[in-house]
């Protein structure tokens, strides 16, 4: 039994929620398409919830997709020659990871 005092301020290790073998697999890794075609429903550990929850998180949203945009607008992408890849699979990649060429646009 865990006795917490009147008046004490509580907060969650979000680093520790993020990383979270029970949520995530591979959970030490950056692998950002774990997301894709998920039906489980994840806690939103990254900028916190309820009256806590991060004020820059639409700040943060709106910079990641105007860096987004500059990397479209100004390079072009292709595969590395030796990446083979099908087409017909979305987000197919080689088990050893995805090179690509940029290729800054004139």
């Amino acid at each position: 039994k865990v006795q917490i005092p009147a008046n004490t301020t509580l907060q969650w290790a979000h680093l520790h929620g993020s990383k979270s073998p029970v949520l995530y697999e591979q959970s030490d890794r950056a692998c950002p398409l774990r997301f894709l075609g998920t039906t489980k429903e994840l806690p939103p550990f990254v900028f916190g919830y309820g009256k806590h929850k991060c004020p820059g998180q639409f700040l943060a949203q709106i910079e990641l997709l105007l860096t987004m945009k500059a990397f479209l607008c100004n390079f072009d992408f292709s595969l590395e020659p030796d990446q083979n890849t099908d087409p017909s699979i979305p987000f197919s990649s080689p088990k050893s990871g995805l090179k690509l060429q940029l290729t800054k646009r004139e």
